[in-house]
């Protein structure tokens, strides 16, 4: 579905290009958020922890109904207006040689 993702910018800590990516909701429901991202430009892959940017905080609102249920209310993100990465390390592919 269109809003299964949302679209944020991030800057390649291989090349620092800015680039595009789209974060799954579904991640940034979970307790760590963080996504593996590919630069389009130099096609290195960097981790961008999106935890840091999390809102933890506890709206109080008034209601006759019941409280909902911890797992249904997901973070709130104020994201910046680029997320920095941190490269990851590939491994070779070779460590399975017989």
């Amino acid at each position: 579905m269109a809003n299964d993702f949302i679209r944020r910018d991030f800057d390649c800590a291989h090349c620092e290009e800015r680039f595009g990516y789209p974060i799954p909701i579904s991640l940034l429901a979970s307790e760590s958020a963080e996504i593996i991202v590919s630069c389009p430009f130099c096609g290195g892959q960097s981790l961008a922890d999106l935890t840091p940017w999390a809102d933890k905080s506890s709206e109080v609102l008034m209601g006759d109904g019941e409280a909902p249920a911890p797992e249904a209310i997901g973070n709130r993100y104020h994201f910046p207006e680029r997320i920095p990465t941190t490269p990851v390390e590939q491994s070779d592919g070779d460590s399975d040689d017989k």
